[in-house]
């Protein structure tokens, strides 16, 4: 016959403790309680009780450690509400934002998830800042959004929460998208996602860098970045005052002028860049050669006339074509005025970039001494006022002034 035996049997049979109960030093405090029993008793029936208590609790702790070790472990979840972070105008809490549809303060790349490597990867889809989205999800500092509209997968991603009209009123701020224009880092700068993004997600711009300026949202202007190693894919927003005007003589980044050479240390040809990719090249040169690199690793020396500033509007000696067929762009990168752009980069008496025709700008050409004599006779003291124009070249954004 087997004999039943009690629980904590088969608890101390199956299951090892996972602390040491009976160790010398608890044994030792037994003996000596029993010690001062027998010391501090008349009765040997005391001794053989204390004896016994002492053993039976060595003996429900067992019991209770094989008990403790051996059950399963419970989660007991708190009815404590998290704390809710601090609100300001960007910023309000997950619960809040699906209440209704939002606009965008302007165009913004959405990725597919919110902790998307930006830079590694173009966006899933272009943002319009002019539909309506639905708040799906949200995730620190991204929101899930879902066009109102004929909603799809395709069309269903991640963006900055700051993007968020929380204002929809005719004079809430928004970005305003400008003409493209270069400008030159002057101080060192990280770029944002967003402007005053806390923590900048992008890398040091330095000085002498080249940006193209696409777009503004009160100090902040976003931009595009010539990069070597890797594209660098969605918005970059830096300080306007770490910017200084187009100069030139300031670039650090542009192209080598077609049939130009490149050269090692000791002055040997070594060939062209490859592809004709954008150069950066050091400001510290000596004699009549920069040291450039490009992509890939490419470097060497070039003659300094051979270097042309800004990487963003030279190709082979053509300027880019807006819809209407017509070159625009900075006369500065003409070699010659004859092969300035059709449409000149200027700005407006009131201080808004654009461009301007080029045949407006130079005027009716006489064709005889004589009419060159009479034009200059009736030239008005005060200086003409010529349209300024957005880039396709005929919508009018505002009057550049030329001076008598």
């Amino acid at each position: 016959m087997t004999e039943q035996q009690p629980d904590w049997y088969s608890l101390m049979r199956d299951a090892p403790l996972k602390t040491k109960t009976f160790t010398m030093r608890n044994i030792e405090r037994i003996e000596q309680r029993v010690a001062e029993t027998r010391r501090g008793s008349k009765n040997g029936m005391i001794i053989i009780a204390a004896i016994a208590a002492a053993s039976a609790l060595a003996v429900i702790i067992t019991v209770f450690a094989l008990s403790i070790s051996s059950a399963p472990i419970q989660v007991v979840k708190s009815t404590a509400q998290p704390p809710i972070a601090s609100q300001t105008e960007t910023q309000q809490p997950a619960d809040t934002l699906n209440e209704h549809p939002y606009k965008l303060k302007g165009q913004v790349g959405a990725v597919e998830k919110p902790d998307f490597i930006y830079g590694a990867m173009p966006p899933k889809f272009m943002a319009d800042p002019n539909q309506d989205y639905k708040i799906t999800a949200a995730d620190g500092e991204f929101v899930q959004i879902v066009p109102v509209v004929a909603p799809d997968q395709a069309h269903t991603g991640w963006v900055p929460r700051w993007y968020l009209l929380l204002d929809s009123s005719e004079g809430a701020v928004r970005i305003k998208d400008v003409p493209t224009y270069e400008m030159i880092v002057n101080t060192r700068v990280f770029f944002r996602l967003y402007p005053d993004q806390p923590k900048p997600s992008g890398f040091e711009l330095e000085p002498g860098k080249v940006v193209q300026v696409t777009g503004q949202f009160e100090q902040w202007v976003r931009v595009n970045i010539i990069t070597y190693d890797s594209p660098n894919n969605g918005d970059k927003w830096v300080p306007k005052s770490a910017l200084t005007d187009w100069d030139p003589s300031k670039a650090r980044e542009g192209f080598l002028r077609p049939g130009a050479k490149i050269y090692d240390e000791q002055g040997n040809a070594i060939g062209d860049v490859p592809g004709n990719n954008p150069i950066q090249i050091n400001p510290v040169y000596s004699g009549n050669r920069y040291p450039m690199s490009s992509a890939g690793g490419f470097s060497g020396y070039i003659n300094n006339k051979d270097f042309v500033p800004n990487p963003f509007r030279y190709d082979n000696g053509k300027f880019p074509k807006n819809a209407n067929g017509q070159t625009y762009g900075s006369a500065s990168d003409a070699s010659t005025p004859e092969t300035e752009p059709d449409l000149i980069r200027a700005y407006g008496v009131d201080g808004t970039v654009g461009y301007v025709l080029k045949k407006d700008l130079d005027g009716e050409m006489p064709k005889t001494p004589e009419e060159a004599l009479a034009m200059q006779k009736n030239r008005h003291p005060g200086g003409r006022d010529i349209p300024l124009y957005d880039v396709d070249g005929q919508t009018v954004i505002g009057v550049f002034h030329i001076d008598g």
